[in-house]
């Protein structure tokens, strides 16, 4: 998994973003997933507040741009060799924050990064540096100060919101993003 990206996936947060290169960092990434009956379903993920990391303007005019390029079909391909495809994705700013949706389906509970599935729960596992905001499962804690998340195997919805408890020196894109759509 490259390593860009501050907000470590390990579950599905913010997989879509795991294919662009630079050093862009998500704060916040709400997830929405409807299971179906034979264990396939439909996803959305809203990754609220893209930003980058770079220590200069020039370097983070080059992440935007790159984010721009990657927009498109390589990332699709990557996103979509994981047994997921795409529906629907689109960039927009609220006041000063970049957010980005990405909706998609999926055939199988295999296709969910970090989606554990067992014949009576589903779990999926966060690393001690990330916080579980809001969910409609059942929140514990693990052994190393992390967050467990756990739902009735015959959930058919599944939401959950994680960010990033430390946040580190970056640049929101959003007046970026706003110029390219002058």
């Amino acid at each position: 998994m490259p390593h860009f990206l501050r907000q470590r996936a390990g579950m599905v947060s913010a997989m879509f973003l795991l294919a662009f290169p630079g050093c862009l960092f998500v704060r916040t990434s709400e997830h929405i997933i409807t299971v179906k009956a034979n264990g396939g379903g439909e996803g959305i993920i809203h990754l609220i507040d893209i930003r980058s990391t770079a220590p200069s303007d020039s370097l983070v005019k080059r992440d935007f741009d790159e984010l721009m390029n990657a927009y498109g079909a390589a990332t699709v391909e990557e996103f979509e060799s994981y047994g997921r495809k795409i529906t629907g994705k689109r960039l927009r700013v609220l006041g000063d924050t970049l957010m980005a949706e990405i909706t998609y389906t999926f055939s199988s509970l295999g296709a969910i990064d970090g989606l554990r599935a067992t014949k009576d729960e589903m779990t999926l596992t966060f690393a001690p540096e990330r916080e579980v905001t809001r969910t409609n499962g059942k929140k514990s804690q693990t052994e190393d100060g992390g967050t467990l998340i756990t739902w009735e195997r015959d959930a058919e919805r599944l939401v959950y919101e994680v960010w990033e408890k430390q946040i580190p020196s970056s640049t929101s894109l959003a007046p970026l993003y706003m110029k390219y759509l002058r």
